[in-house]
């Protein structure tokens, strides 16, 4: 478990205290939280090999337990947990009341240790344990043979489109990260249920199946919204709630939420003290990397461009090269703006063979005002919200 507290800010222990929220640390890594309603949430942060992007799990203690998120498939993260666990077990007996599992988005890092938590909590029980996962995400948790190849067929061909070709290093399923469904009850929630009577949230974007759960006053987010990065995107072409059209109508979402339960806690780092404003900062976010990936193809030598080009010039042009597996992630993140780009009006795209794959080919329309068309084009997903 990591060092850090989640609460190191005078703004974070502020905000807490204007919601009447109570915090107490357990352990190193444990940390309690009372809400005015009386409920309380437990979080423990395990490990990772990168230490900024340690996993923040969440127990929410309440008549039942209910845990949202279980971490990566390592053991340093897994016997985390299990500390965690056996810290709470005296007051809350989570071994014997925890009775479901929430899955916030199917990235290995919140659900890869699904099956060993599962394995340890069923020993000695009969009752199966109810694991949540949005349907979108679902199949990455229980993968079929027809999910997986769908999967490296997607991404295969958003390569191609993309301009990468074939070498790009990307995702795939891995069969030591996958579980055993005949060993709990996986439940594919959808927007508006609830998990022990806690609000389910659908927030796509980061994922197309991203979730979160609101406890009182309080937005338990994953990865939809985090206290210092911003989550990246994907594209439309990986499922009909991927891209950054969705992610942004998330954040409209949150924004709202944030209203009336103004703290969230994110799926990495600290709390997040004020939610309407971090929603906001992430939508001026993407609204600014827009109109610099704008920029780019438009003052770049040549007329047309594929998203592999814009990517690297843009990236480049920030000092951050793409190198690897970032060409890969950094060809999504860009693509996944230039979609909407061509939304909105700032970009034409044609497609055209190339080497016998069919290539996606840019070009940045004049506009007399850039800002004014990404604002007016980001407020047409507001609607429905």
């Amino acid at each position: 478990m990591q060092e850090n507290s989640l609460l190191t800010d005078t703004e974070i222990n502020k905000a807490l205290a204007q919601q009447n929220i109570e915090h107490s640390v357990i352990s190193r890594g444990l940390e309690k939280f009372k809400l005015p309603s009386g409920q309380e949430l437990a979080v423990a942060t395990v490990d990772m090999p990168w230490p900024p992007y340690d996993p923040n799990l969440v127990f929410i203690l309440g008549d039942e337990v209910t845990l949202v998120d279980v971490g990566p498939p390592m053991y340093s993260a897994f016997a985390d947990l299990v500390r965690a666990m056996d810290l709470l077990d005296p007051q809350y007996q989570v071994y014997d009341r925890l009775k479901s599992i929430v899955i916030t988005h199917a990235h290995f890092d919140h659900w890869g240790s699904l099956q060993s938590l599962v394995d340890r909590l069923m020993e000695g029980r009969t009752e199966p344990i109810s694991v949540y996962c949005h349907a979108y995400d679902s199949d990455v948790v229980v993968p079929t043979e027809a999910s997986m190849h769908q999967d490296q067929s997607s991404q295969m061909d958003f390569s191609l489109s993309a301009g990468l070709g074939t070498g790009s290093p990307f995702h795939h399923h891995h069969p030591h990260h996958g579980t055993s469904p005949e060993t709990f009850e996986l439940i594919t929630p959808e927007e508006g249920d609830t998990v022990s009577g806690y609000e389910i949230i659908h927030l796509p974007g980061h994922s197309p199946g991203c979730i979160g759960v609101r406890v009182d006053n309080v937005v338990i987010a994953g990865d939809a919204i985090l206290y210092k990065e911003t989550p990246n995107t994907s594209s439309e072409m990986f499922h009909e709630y991927s891209g950054l059209a969705h992610m942004i109508a998330s954040y409209y979402r949150l924004a709202k939420i944030g209203k009336q339960a103004p703290i969230a806690i994110g799926g990495h780092g600290k709390i997040i003290p004020n939610l309407r404003k971090k929603a906001m900062e992430n939508l001026e976010f993407h609204s600014d990397r827009l109109a610099k990936i704008y920029h780019t193809a438009r003052n770049a030598r040549t007329d047309e461009m594929t998203g592999w080009q814009i990517a690297d010039a843009y990236f480049s042009g920030n000092g951050r090269p793409l190198e690897g597996f970032s060409q890969y992630m950094g060809t999504v993140e860009t693509v996944s703006h230039l979609e909407v780009g061509c939304r909105i009006g700032l970009f034409s795209v044609r497609t055209e063979s190339q080497n016998g794959a069919m290539v996606h080919l840019y070009r940045a329309i004049p506009v007399s005002d850039v800002r004014s068309t990404i604002d007016s084009g980001f407020e047409g997903y507001r609607s429905g919200i």
